[in-house]
């Protein structure tokens, strides 16, 4: 009995120093941007960012909080319809339609893109995220990469966040079926990197897409791969997710055997090792750098070529985007973009309560920054696209993007209800 009282003081003594912890690191999180209309925006309609953000208060660290809301956390589910939409090159992506009731052509809408090896019915803050905006009306649209959701790979190309044209047919499908609605992108860690790269290679009238909202995406690639590699890191994620981009590719063999040295593709240890033997070759890449210089979010270019209100949300203690990443000082010189960053948050857990399920910073972030765009007044939309000085170096760039990008009008495409 003494023993068991003994037990129990210790935890509840944790307990409390965990609840006391959480309330002592709580921050408000901070705004990196340029004075002016989007910040002002993005300050009175995202009141949640204004707000002290308190973590989790059982699990308040970066790396526990990530690992905790991916395997604590219910999925639910929702009545996706899906379309297969069939690509130039002899490929295919799902892409998986949740329409409100009542719904119609004006119906908003928001194109949502999961991260690293993810899909829709896998990932739980793309189905929080979906079902809060449906319930509110909107039109949700979830882009799953190519050989995932269940769609096997038809062709020798795996996802890459710096080649745009999967997601360039994605939404010129949407535009040609909903051309009136607005619309708006939402991008998760990687898949937020892919849709970065979308927005800086469009010009205002090309885009398809009103806004966006980039979550715990990583701006270089390179910084985070070290980072990952760090012991804790490594031992909980990294050659999990190595394993998993192993199993991506290893019913395939047929298809990549003769485009990289399979029997060491297949002991791979880290992701980076992956991005090297696999990925890197696959695309033209000498080397993991090179293709991870190609996809980083940092370049000037890329910044100050965003053409719509970019809304970044990052936590400093995510090891898949250090801080020490984030290009502060180029995003403070462009209008179009805001970042905001919280001292707690972890990678795409952002958790608020001692429940795994409820609604995360991010995610009411979202909700809020959707609602005020989709359904408010279309003057911050008009916000100026690039400064004149930039111009010129930017649509330079863009001439060397412009060159890879090959369209497909997406009619090739079939509805079936999904499964």
């Amino acid at each position: 009995m003494a023993l068991l009282y003994g037990i129990l003081s210790i935890a509840i003594s944790i307990l409390t120093i965990l609840h006391f912890y959480s309330r002592l690191v709580a921050r408000r999180p901070r705004f990196h941007s340029k004075d002016g209309k989007f910040r002002d925006f993005v300050e009175q309609h995202v009141p949640i960012l204004q707000q002290i953000y308190e973590p989790c208060w059982w699990c308040p660290w970066g790396i526990p909080q990530t690992l905790f809301r991916v395997l604590l956390r219910r999925l639910p589910k929702l009545p996706f319809e899906r379309e297969i939409v069939e690509l130039n090159d002899g490929g295919c992506l799902a892409i998986d339609w949740l329409h409100p009731k009542n719904g119609n052509q004006d119906t908003p809408i928001l194109l949502m893109l999961p991260g690293m090896t993810s899909s829709t019915h896998d990932c739980a803050y793309i189905l929080y995220s979906a079902r809060l905006a449906n319930r509110k009306g909107y039109r949700v649209i979830v882009v799953n990469p190519r050989g995932l959701g269940g769609v096997p790979l038809k062709t020798a190309r795996t996802y890459n966040p710096s080649k745009i044209d999967d997601l360039e047919t994605v939404i010129t499908l949407v535009t040609k079926k909903y051309p009136s609605a607005r619309k708006m992108g939402a991008g998760f860690s990687l898949g937020g990197m892919s849709l970065f790269n979308y927005l800086s290679a469009k010009c205002k009238n090309t885009v398809g897409l009103h806004a966006a909202m980039i979550i715990s995406s990583p701006w270089d690639p390179i910084e985070a791969s070290f980072v990952n590699e760090r012991f804790w890191p490594r031992i909980l994620f990294n050659k999990f997710l190595a394993g998993v981009l192993r199993d991506y590719v290893k019913p395939y063999k047929h298809l990549f055997e003769d485009k990289f040295d399979w029997d060491r593709a297949m002991n791979l240890k880290s992701v980076r090792e992956y991005d090297h033997f696999v990925t890197a070759p696959l695309f033209g890449h000498n080397d993991w750098a090179e293709y991870y210089h190609q996809a980083s979010l940092y370049h000037h270019h890329k910044i100050h070529g965003i053409p719509v209100p970019t809304l970044c949300l990052n936590a400093r203690d995510d090891c898949f985007s250090p801080l020490s990443s984030i290009p502060f000082k180029e995003i403070q010189n462009t209008k179009n973009l805001v970042s905001v960053t919280t001292k707690h948050g972890g990678h795409l857990a952002f958790m608020r309560s001692g429940n795994p399920s409820a609604l995360g910073l991010d995610e009411m972030a979202l909700s809020q920054f959707s609602d005020a765009l989709l359904n408010g007044d279309m003057d911050i939309l008009m916000v100026d696209t690039v400064d004149t000085e930039d111009m010129e170096d930017i649509m330079a760039d863009r001439g060397i993007i412009i060159t890879i990008i090959t369209m497909d009008g997406g009619d090739a495409s079939r509805r079936v209800m999904y499964k």
